[in-house]
């Protein structure tokens, strides 16, 4: 739920106009795009609809603070279905969870609008369907719903729809696709039922089927997600304007839900944990006591006279925010050999606060952990784990990807720590990184030394440059910043007196430009 311009702005740069600003009650529940109709849980007559075609046009729609509760219904309704094309006859159940009063109708696909109104008229009109629904404001009314082909309907039919038999048509998918329908009378319940029905009767149905539960802190109601899809799942994710991040993925959806209190209840849950990804003590910490003395940002702390000043030089640094991993830093004796696990686990903590990955940072034998499953090298050394064993470039791009599946890594080869300076290309890859406006910070490793790239301070045409670095030799728990500081651990260094002319390096470069985790 967008609720200023400058969540507005921050879709600046997409193709955001025209937008629908849906209403109830002279309250804006959601700013969405024309693709994101399909996921909404009510009809579009249960609101009111004004488009929006500019900035101009948005604040009147945006009045309203982050606090706002979520939207109340009189109704909800769990709709499941399991659809068989080649079948000829399909059931409707419908069950009142409060009076317990239910309905069975038969339907086929050769069956007429006419046929179908006629049913949804007849569903509408049962008042023992219906007669518990309480007044405004005064709570939710549930119903269930189930449409399947060809079922044999029990005596006795149950109140949860887990209970109810499962399709046996030959055709039919495994999968039973389970929706969410709101609305504030039967009428509304209705016409959302009589879509999905005519359109699993009619063959129109790729908007239905496939779909789940999703109710980020982000809305103020759940919507109905194809999170098995990518491509349909990103482009219904960029609809409902939803940040950059993981939010409708199957791993998000609702699977056990029966009624409207237990939707709101994962959405408190939701609502809660990203109140406290914004507070001092983000949610992907675990609560050790050396994580306290983490020190996040370092190189903030730097004095103004250290900044480079080359003539004509312009400078480019990571983005967001990053957490400073060394030596010791919790605990563990890893002086010598852990250095690049230190810079690895540096740059799984950038991804942390920019909200990529909420798993807490892995220790260094998790890391070995993974890479024993992940790397055939390692798979081969039975005694990898728990050793003093150095990773390189590539092992930091394998640990990246497992927590970020999808994330590009470039790996490029120095052939000498000089071309840091002398080689225009790796000048141009990194300052086209670090310009990118969510720029990780980068990883160099090479002469059995890795450190932490997190700004490139460059003049493209002499190749004069300087780099900012973070280094994990640093070894001291707790960190003392000022002692780190004092001792060049953190600052701009001049590639010809840092790094080795007679070693060659490896750079490991998040695509972060690329990586789509919706």
């Amino acid at each position: 739920m967008l609720v200023s311009l400058g969540d507005l702005e921050a879709h600046a740069g997409e193709a955001v106009f025209p937008l629908h600003a849906l209403q109830m009650n002279g309250m804006t529940i959601g700013l969405v795009r024309d693709a994101a109709f399909a996921t909404l849980p009510f009809s579009s007559k249960t609101c009111t609809d004004s488009v929006v075609n500019s900035f101009e046009e948005a604040p009147r729609f945006l009045a309203h603070s982050e606090t706002t509760q979520s939207v109340a219904f009189q109704w909800c309704a769990r709709v499941a279905f399991s659809i068989s094309s080649s079948a000829v006859r399909h059931a409707l159940l419908l069950r009142n969870l409060s009076s317990n009063a239910s309905c069975f109708y038969l339907l086929s696909n050769s069956g007429s609008e006419r046929d179908l109104g006629a049913v949804m008229a007849s569903v509408e009109a049962r008042e023992d369907l219906w007669d518990s629904a309480p007044s405004k404001g005064a709570g939710c009314s549930h119903l269930h719903i189930f449409f399947m082909s060809e079922v044999e309907v029990p005596d006795t039919m149950s109140t949860n729809l887990s209970d109810l038999p499962v399709v046996s048509t030959p055709g039919t998918a495994g999968d039973v696709t389970t929706r969410v329908v709101l609305g504030n009378s039967p009428g509304d319940i209705c016409a959302c039922l009589r879509e999905l029905v005519s359109a699993l009767l009619h063959g129109d149905d790729r908007r239905f089927r496939g779909t789940e539960v999703c109710w980020p802190a982000e809305l103020l109601f759940p919507v109905n997600v194809h999170t098995r899809d990518d491509a349909v799942r990103r482009l219904e994710h960029a609809a409902l304007l939803l940040p950059n991040k993981a939010l409708l993925h199957h791993q998000d959806a609702l699977p056990s839900w029966s009624t409207w209190a237990d939707l709101r209840q994962r959405w408190r849950q939701q609502k809660q944990q990203l109140q406290q990804a914004s507070t001092n003590a983000p949610s992907f910490r675990t609560g050790e006591s050396w994580e306290r003395h983490l020190v996040t940002d370092p190189h903030k702390a730097l004095p103004a006279f250290a900044a480079p000043s080359l003539t004509g030089a312009e400078t480019l640094l990571t983005s967001g925010s990053y957490d400073y991993y060394h030596y010791r830093v919790d605990g563990f004796r890893d002086d010598g050999w852990g250095c690049a696990y230190r810079s690895l686990q540096t740059l799984l903590s950038w991804f942390q606060h920019a909200g990529y990955v909420t798993a807490p940072i892995p220790s260094i034998r998790r890391i070995q952990e993974i890479l024993y499953a992940t790397d055939p090298d390692k798979t081969k050394k039975k005694q990898f784990v728990g050793s003093s064993d150095w990773i390189g470039s590539f092992e930091v791009m394998l640990v990246l990807q497992h927590y970020m599946p999808g994330l590009d890594c470039t790996i490029k080869r120095l052939e000498s720590g000089g071309d840091l300076e002398s080689d225009a290309a790796v000048q141009l890859l990194l300052s086209e990184h670090f310009r990118n406006p969510h720029a990780a910070p980068v990883m160099i490793g090479g002469s059995s030394y890795a450190h932490t790239i997190l700004g490139i301070h460059v003049n493209v045409n002499t190749m004069e440059s300087r780099y900012l670095i973070l280094d994990p030799h640093y070894s001291a728990n707790p960190t003392q910043l000022k002692t780190a500081i004092k001792k060049g651990f953190v600052g701009w260094k001049e590639a010809s007196k840092f790094f080795e002319t007679g070693s060659w390096y490896n750079l490991c470069v998040p695509r972060t430009d690329l990586y789509d985790p919706r």
